[in-house]
């Protein structure tokens, strides 16, 4: 089956790269803001990344190995960065940011896990490995850095 990447940028310099390699993935990135950075690595099957940079100067960076594994990006502020790595099935990644200087690392290695992270306000940091099987994680951080 084919592979689905839909682009859809407003706003100034932003760069948006997909790189699919396998069967009936999809990458749905959107971007309004400036000058942010998205980029998406899916391989083997049945995987789905959605991204949304209304900020500036945002980076994003999801790579995704395996199968039917789901990973969900929002960022609406300034400075922002978000990586999120999945290897494995049925894993679940979704990070909400808003606020400047955020990052959100997110590491899914097994299947079945889940990962929630919601960063407001700024200057905060996420870091949830997930390995095995089964995992559930939520992070909430409103920071208020200067």
């Amino acid at each position: 089956e084919d592979n689905d990447a839909n682009v859809d940028q407003g706003g100034f310099q932003n760069i948006s790269i997909v790189a699919q390699d396998g069967t009936d993935n999809t990458a749905d990135i959107v971007q309004s803001g400036n000058n942010n950075l998205s980029s998406v690595n899916q391989f083997d099957s049945n995987n789905f990344a959605d991204v949304d940079q209304t900020g500036s100067d945002g980076d994003s960076f999801i790579e995704q190995r395996g199968s039917d594994n789901q990973a969900f990006l929002t960022d609406v502020g300034l400075d922002n960065e978000s990586d999120i790595l999945q290897d494995g099935t049925l894993n679940i990644a979704d990070v909400d940011q808003a606020g400047f200087d955020n990052i959100s690392l997110v590491d899914q290695l097994g299947n079945d896990n889940s990962a929630t992270v919601d960063q407001s306000f700024g200057t905060n940091v996420s870091d949830v490995f997930q390995t095995g099987n089964g995992n559930i994680a939520n992070v909430t951080q409103v920071g208020g850095g200067s």
